[in-house]
């Protein structure tokens, strides 16, 4: 009776062991994964917070090199800010940003990501000028993953006239 099981690989414990081993490294990985997937999703929305801070810092307090930038070919420029001091934009170098398409404006700010600017009124109504509505960058389209904004108060002022006019800078960011 001693043989009795004698081709029987694994007794009941030896399948429990295996069962339990396997069921532990399964709830092992999934926690690891949804870790990972965390991490990432947060490391995306810290760049495009990056970014929108990048821009939004570029534009408030860099006048542009050359600081003249808005009056000389394009193809002189190195970037394209509107400050002329911190917290203080002209009008004309807005204008000028403006009259330049997507790629352009990209590359004198800097900016290989997605983005917008508007300038708004106290009243959150866009400002108008000789160029339509001081918008830079591209529309939103579809449905972003990731999206950062920040709303500056700037004053805007004009090479014409002695105008101080005070506005808020908002820039989009998204991926």
């Amino acid at each position: 009776m001693r043989y009795r099981n004698r081709g029987q690989v694994f007794g009941i414990d030896g399948i429990l062991a295996l069962t339990v081993t396997f069921l532990s490294l399964t709830v092992f990985f999934a926690i690891w994964n949804y870790g990972a997937l965390t991490l990432y999703r947060e490391q995306r929305n810290l760049t495009v917070e990056y970014n929108a801070h990048y821009l939004a810092d570029l534009l408030v307090k860099m006048p542009g090199d050359p600081e003249n930038w808005h009056k000389i070919s394009v193809s002189d420029v190195r970037y394209g800010g509107i400050a002329v001091r911190r917290g203080v934009i002209l009008r004309e170098k807005i204008e000028k940003l403006i009259s330049f398409p997507l790629s352009t404006q990209r590359r004198l700010l800097g900016a290989p990501f997605k983005f917008n600017v508007t300038v708004l009124w106290e009243n959150n109504t866009p400002v108008a000028g000789a160029h339509g509505i001081y918008t830079l960058g591209a529309c939103i389209e579809g449905n972003p993953s990731a999206i950062s904004v920040y709303r500056l108060p700037v004053v805007m002022t004009s090479e014409q006239d002695d105008a101080r006019e005070h506005v808020y800078l908002r820039v989009v960011v998204w991926r």
